[in-house]
């Protein structure tokens, strides 16, 4: 990809578009990611779906997120933060049903989340603590 000039990125009537001169991103009005190449052109909805907790607790656990039922999709990108005093643990699913891959979080830890494809998160508790997730 060639380096982008000053005036490469402008905004116009709600649009932002950065170009190559071949190649054309945009986020338009209906807040999706337009890539154009040629004649070839696809729009991404960009959708973002946070979900939190201030005081994750026994009673509260497993919280499951649900990012596939808000987006109508699977999440490509995000991050899961522990802001609270504890640790829980972390699972996701890419159908819905099964779900692996577990991790625990501690304390001040943040991971991201980028392609894992994922439909939805169980988080369960483990200490009571407080999480932060931000999916897209």
């Amino acid at each position: 990809m060639s380096v982008l000039e000053p005036n490469d990125l402008f905004q116009d009537r709600g649009l932002i578009k950065i170009t190559d001169g071949a190649r054309v991103c945009e986020i338009n009005t209906s807040n999706e990611l337009l890539v154009t190449q040629g004649a070839l052109s696809e729009a991404i909805p960009f959708l973002n779906v946070t979900f939190e907790d201030t005081n994750f607790v026994a009673g509260d656990s497993p919280a499951v997120l649900d990012f596939n039922a808000a987006a109508g999709r699977n999440s490509v990108d995000g991050y899961v933060i522990c802001d609270g005093p504890g640790s829980f643990t972390v699972e996701f699913t890419r159908d819905g049903a099964t779900y692996g891959g577990v991790w625990t979080m501690y304390s001040g830890e943040m991971i991201g989340v980028r392609n894992y494809d994922i439909d939805s998160l169980k988080i369960t508790w483990t200490a009571d603590s407080a999480y932060r997730v931000n999916l897209i």
